[in-house]
């Protein structure tokens, strides 16, 4: 019989063990040290009528301002939204899908970058991370098993230095 084990890491960097999927402008709020992960369809469902017509003249302007304006609607429009469905706890739990830890030097360096337009506006996305079931982040063992390889065969090639065989 296997025998499981339950361990606790502490990384010496960040890390990121990503899902494949990608968050636009629209689907993720950025806070002061953390990203929330909202959905976009309770969003817009719950804009009052002088927030929506903001939104609908975004997309009257060209695709790098479309993305930048996007991104500014929810940051100003979100927490109006919030404050209104506080009391509503059902939708305001649909509304919010989860909260991201994120260290908040590194969110200020993107997203200045993407202001100051340094970097290509297309690149402006979260990659989702691997999360269980509680949106709890999730380091699966295949992932540490391949760290692990990784450092063994790195340690191996610094200390006997293996040639390439042709």
């Amino acid at each position: 019989m296997q025998e499981r084990y339950k361990i606790i890491l502490k990384t010496l960097s960040p890390i990121h063990i990503g899902t494949g999927e990608v968050l636009q402008p629209l689907e993720f709020y950025v806070g002061k040290d953390r990203i929330y992960e909202i959905n976009s369809e309770v969003f817009l469902e719950n804009l009052k009528k002088s927030e929506l017509e903001p939104y609908l003249n975004i997309f009257k302007k060209e695709d790098r301002e479309i993305i930048i304006d996007l991104f500014n609607f929810v940051q100003e429009t979100l927490p109006k939204v919030i404050q209104r469905l506080k009391d509503q706890k059902s939708i305001f739990k649909k509304l919010i899908r989860v909260q991201i830890g994120i260290a908040s030097e590194i969110l200020e360096r993107d997203f200045k970058e993407v202001m100051e337009e340094k970097i290509r506006v297309n690149t402006f996305q979260i990659y989702k991370t691997f999360k269980n079931v509680f949106y709890n982040p999730y380091l699966p063992g295949s992932s540490l098993k391949g760290s692990i390889r990784t450092a063994v065969l790195n340690y191996l090639n610094l200390s006997k230095r293996i040639k390439k065989e042709d």
